[in-house]
């Protein structure tokens, strides 16, 4: 990922967010999609090989985790605890975040500041 040098919380979340079909994963982890292919599904210009490079950037930044499948094969995507803390709110009614999809990308950035905030107090 391109960094912009600085070291705020701010910086930190748009260098995870700001890239390019970043947002796009993001939603559909929202929306539940947890296997490759479904995740696949919902960004079908995405090439395959670009969503498995962006899924392991944002395990590295702690926005995503990856377990393999209990049964099968595969790995199954979640989002963090850290990023499930702050989307808490949007498990409402799915017509709300529909109708506020403002709301939701503000929500989402305040969620991935604070988990830029966590990464940048990392010692390196």
């Amino acid at each position: 990922m391109k960094g912009y040098g600085q070291f705020c919380p701010v910086a930190k979340a748009a260098e995870i967010v700001a890239e390019r079909w970043t947002p796009l994963v993001l939603r559909e982890l929202l929306c539940g999609s947890r296997r490759f292919s479904d995740l696949h599904r919902g960004v079908p210009l995405m090439s395959r090989t670009l969503l498995a490079g962006r899924l392991e950037q944002l395990e590295d930044a702690g926005i995503v985790r990856s377990v393999a499948r209990p049964h099968g094969r595969g790995r199954e995507y979640h989002l963090t605890a850290a990023m499930r803390a702050g989307l808490i709110r949007l498990e409402g009614p799915p017509s709300l975040v529909r109708a506020f999809p403002t709301w939701l990308t503000l929500s989402t950035f305040a969620s991935v500041a604070r988990v830029g905030a966590a990464v940048a107090a990392r010692p390196a």
